[in-house]
């Protein structure tokens, strides 16, 4: 597992999250096929109102967990997600900094 800061690139968080620097990991095991996969744990913290309201607009877009507000995101995301993880897929994110 490699902790790292990247940009989302292409994928389907890519016009939610593309001008954010995301905090997380990078996935080097073999479990359940996760390999290359990057975990966002969050963002910088001069970039977190923006992160947010991207993943507002994004569960909006798909009504996964059905958030209303910049407040709710942030509070389910404080809280852990309840146990979820938004990930990026190979490929999808370039590798700013290694941590």
């Amino acid at each position: 597992m490699e902790h790292a800061l990247v940009k989302v690139t292409n994928g389907e968080l890519y016009p939610y999250l593309k001008d954010i620097t995301l905090c997380g990991r990078v996935e080097d095991g073999e479990s359940w096929g996760t390999i290359g996969k990057f975990y966002i744990y969050g963002c910088k913290d001069e970039e977190q109102k923006q992160f947010y309201k991207g993943i507002l607009a994004f569960d909006k877009g798909t009504g996964v967990i059905g958030l209303q507000t910049v407040e709710e995101v942030e509070k389910f995301w404080l809280d852990g997600c309840d146990g979820m993880f938004l990930t990026i897929e190979e490929g999808d994110y370039e590798i700013i900094e290694k941590l």
